[in-house]
């Protein structure tokens, strides 16, 4: 898929901005967003399985996103963006959650803020682990069925910070340090995309970016190492293993 030079120039940025658009032939995404739109768009959602809301003018599919449709999973192998994952971090990693979530215009706050500003998914918090540590890693697919727009806003780099002495969380507000961070490094935005996904570190800053006019879904794929992943409920530790067994 990526020459080997090109791979470990991958791995080095991936190592230091903590994120990488893995891009491929928009025909692997077909079959994915024949069952995404169904679901998100045209509401045509299968028998024992509905839509939840979750945060303010968003929802996701229920009971377990993964279990709905095999192209769920076989999406990850198909467009090589798992094998991608396990080249960029060197590390043999476990899926241990799929999320299939809608967001509308209406999860914005205010018209101001996304349904989920800057935040990280692992950090400290009056001295208490708060997330995954080592972090977890995503992999996300954002479908584009109408005018792409900005999806995803990212602070590069930011997750080399993520143990910093001063990241202590107070109140849910972020510190000053991530705000410093914030207002002098230039965020970098991920578009929606039929032929590409993020691939990133979750101590990564980052914010969903505001929805402007459509209702937009998007797929995330979360994943543990292998200890991590022993440690979790039934659940995760079942996927993990039945996605293993795709895989191998």
């Amino acid at each position: 898929m990526y020459e080997k030079n090109d791979m470990l120039s991958a791995s080095h940025k991936y190592y230091l901005n903590g994120y990488f658009l893995h891009g491929f032939s928009e025909k692997k995404s077909e079959k994915l967003n024949r069952v995404i739109r169904d679901v998100c768009i045209n509401g045509n959602i299968r028998e024992g399985f509905s839509l939840v809301p979750k945060y303010p003018g968003t929802a996701d599919l229920r009971p377990f996103a993964s279990e709905y449709d095999e192209e769920m999973l076989d999406f990850l192998i198909n467009t090589g963006a798992y094998d991608v994952l396990k080249e960029l971090t060197g590390q043999d990693l476990l899926l241990y959650h799929v999320q299939l979530r809608l967001t509308s215009p209406y999860s914005n706050l205010s018209n101001k803020e996304s349904y989920m500003d800057w935040h990280r998914d692992s950090y400290y918090k009056e001295g208490k682990r708060i997330g995954f540590f080592p972090s977890a890693h995503k992999i996300i697919f954002y479908p584009s069925f109408e005018k792409s727009e900005d999806a995803l806003r990212i602070i590069p780099g930011s997750h080399k910070a993520d143990l910093h002495a001063d990241q202590t969380y107070k109140n849910s507000h972020l510190n000053e340090f991530d705000k410093y961070l914030i207002q002098n490094i230039q965020e970098e935005t991920v578009q929606y995309s039929n032929s590409q996904v993020v691939i990133f570190n979750t101590a990564l800053l980052h914010a969903a970016a505001i929805n402007q006019k459509f209702n937009r879904p998007r797929l995330i794929y979360t994943f543990l190492n292998r200890n991590q992943l022993e440690q979790t409920e039934e659940q995760h530790r079942s996927l993990g293993k039945s996605f293993a067994s795709k895989v191998n």
